[in-house]
């Protein structure tokens, strides 16, 4: 953690375009798997100004996704991490391990405390939070289910919202964080069977994220921090990748199993059918959890999503009157209701204004 925090502060040279004052202008950017598979994994929007700073590396099986963007004097950034499995344990005759989650807000309570540890931070002060219950998921729902002997879980599905101040370099600065988490935390207590000693383990076990980080100063650009919002909240995972993502835990689990196959062919068919019916849930689960953390976004974030002319929605600023695209990735937002973006010198595609997206649509 130290060193993506140290990444994610540092900031790099990069060249900025001058704001041309008509609105936020935008275009689609992509991460790509180069390695090996080619699928564009993330899609975000890029105002002009700022530069992307992505990469997609494979060590072993495992991807490994950098996703940011930041200004030239490295005062604006926005970083995006992909989710994460943590555990927690504790119990009679048992050392502590790992960290005790009760929801996403504790999360970035653990990341505002961890940036204060390493002394990447100073003085932070938590100015504002928020957290938004989702509905459990299916794999939820069917553990509550089955009741497991002297064992009570309490279940929980949530997104959260946290904006700090805090000192950097005698710098005053701002970060909004935001965060999605599915968890349990779990209880078991049984009686032993000599002397009456109750024997307690509290466990839990938690997927945290997509989790994303915006850095400004204390005295900021108000359309920087537009534009900063507007490229947090259109950091989007593809269904191309969600898609290879389940195929590959898939075939990673069928390879397992053809290592030890002494069940017989017959357990093997009713695995790969129960296996094909979870990667369905599994790709149902994750476009319902990210639409539902995306909107939320929307909310906190004043966002809005447009029908794009070339087809999908795209996600731009709620805070702007008028939407326009060209169906080519770009786009401008705007207050004026007589900007013509043919007047900017921008002739390709053909650009029209845009309607607003119902969610989920």
């Amino acid at each position: 953690m130290t060193l993506l925090f140290r990444a994610i502060l540092a900031g790099t040279t990069l060249a900025m375009a001058p704001h041309t004052g008509h609105g936020i202008k935008c275009s689609l950017s992509k991460l790509q798997d180069t390695e090996r598979t080619g699928i564009v994994a993330y899609t975000y929007l890029l105002p002009e100004g700022w530069k992307s700073s992505n990469q997609l590396k494979w060590q072993g099986q495992l991807p490994l996704i950098e996703l940011s963007a930041q200004t030239a004097d490295g005062e604006y950034m926005v970083d995006r991490f992909d989710p994460s499995n943590l555990n927690f344990s504790a119990g009679s005759n048992l050392q502590p391990s790992g960290v005790h989650l009760g929801g996403a807000l504790d999360y970035l309570h653990v990341l505002v405390d961890g940036m204060q540890r390493q002394g990447i931070a100073t003085n932070v002060q938590v100015i504002d939070e928020a957290t938004k219950a989702l509905p459990l998921t299916q794999m939820q729902q069917s553990r509550q289910s089955i009741p497991f002997p002297h064992t009570t879980s309490e279940p929980f599905h949530e997104t959260g919202f946290m904006k700090i101040t805090f000192e950097r370099n005698g710098n005053q600065e701002t970060a909004s964080l935001g965060t999605s988490i599915v968890g349990s935390n779990n209880v078991m207590k049984s009686q032993m069977p000599y002397g009456n000693q109750v024997f307690e383990r509290d466990s839990g076990y938690y997927t945290v994220g997509p989790t994303i980080l915006v850095i400004s100063p204390t005295e900021s650009s108000p359309v920087k921090v537009k534009e900063a919002q507007l490229i947090a909240s259109s950091m989007r995972i593809t269904p191309d990748w969600i898609m290879y993502c389940a195929k590959s835990a898939l075939q990673m689990a069928q390879n397992g199993l053809e290592r030890t196959r002494e069940a017989g062919q017959a357990q093997i068919a009713q695995f790969q059918r129960d296996s094909a019916n979870r990667m369905a849930n599994f790709r149902t689960q994750m476009a319902d959890k990210d639409e539902n953390t995306h909107q939320f976004c929307n909310y906190l974030l004043d966002q809005q999503d447009y029908k794009d002319p070339a087809g999908g929605t795209v996600t731009l600023p709620s805070t702007y009157k008028y939407a326009w695209g060209n169906g080519q990735g770009n786009y401008w937002v705007t207050d004026d209701p007589t900007f013509d973006p043919k007047g900017t010198g921008a002739v390709n595609g053909t650009w029209q204004v845009m309607q607003k997206a119902q969610p989920g649509h």
